[in-house]
């Protein structure tokens, strides 16, 4: 019977393999079997702050915030400053207050994680978004561009915080400077659409139509077209008096014009 035991206890993965198996779903994409795999990993080793800030994360991954929000907030407070991913812990809780709207709370989630390591381009950017949704715009802009400056040398991550950025100063009205930025970061990923479909967006405010029609082309031709990308190319087509085109893609969206 001891003997059967031993075996069967032989058998079970470790707690570092599941984990280990957890980080490569994890980083596939497939978030409910890291879950899983986590899990596991903390019923055999449930003291392991790493494992459970690895289940928060998986948890949050798919949207399940609120059940995220205990492990994260844990891994971050029962860590010393010192261990290794202290600061990612503290991290992921912020972002996971700031998706249940506690932005106050992710600003000293963020500020716990600033006591492990210096902020990163991701962290400055997480603090301009709880500050810009606090309507603390001065603030914001300020982390915004200091993203951008830890992020220069990195082009798909400084891409991303120049679309974050641009929709940021668009919302405060600052539609040439959004276009800036849109365009900087078009010149790093061209074919990314949401970076054309913003800056059509901005363009239209200015009422710059013609050039607002060309980026909405573009979006078009390097993403999915989306039902309300190609509603709004059919308006402005309307409104140059180009009634043939806006028919096109009126028919396109399967949709009239209100």
């Amino acid at each position: 019977m001891i003997q059967a035991l031993l075996l069967l206890a032989l058998s079970q993965p470790s707690p570092q393999k599941l984990y280990l198996d957890g980080t490569a779903a994890f980083e596939a994409g497939d978030y409910a079997r890291a879950e899983s795999l986590y899990a596991l990993a903390l019923k055999g080793k449930p003291a392991e702050i790493e494992y459970l800030r690895a289940y928060g994360a998986s948890l949050g991954a798919q949207g399940k915030f609120d059940a995220a929000l205990q492990p994260l907030e844990t891994a971050c407070r029962q860590s010393a400053p010192s261990l290794p991913n202290r600061g990612l812990a503290c991290y992921q809780w912020g972002r996971t207050l700031f998706h249940l709207r506690r932005y106050e709370d992710s600003l000293r989630a963020f500020d716990f994680a600033k006591e492990s390591a210096p902020p990163t381009a991701q962290m400055y950017s997480a603090r301009a978004q709880a500050l810009d949704a606090l309507g603390r715009a001065k603030e914001a802009d300020a982390d915004f561009r200091q993203a951008l400056a830890e992020s220069a040398l990195r082009t798909p991550e400084s891409a991303g915080i120049q679309l974050l950025y641009g929709n940021f100063l668009a919302r405060q009205g600052l539609h040439d400077a959004a276009i800036w930025q849109f365009e900087q970061a078009i010149r790093k990923t061209p074919f990314n659409e949401r970076l054309w479909e913003e800056k059509a967006k901005s363009l239209l405010a200015l009422g710059q139509e013609r050039l607002a029609v060309e980026a909405l082309e573009r979006a078009l031709s390097h993403g999915v077209r989306k039902r309300e990308t190609v509603l709004l190319l059919a308006r402005v087509y309307q409104h140059l008096g180009q009634p043939e085109k806006a028919k096109a893609y009126l028919e396109e969206a399967g949709s009239k014009l209100p």
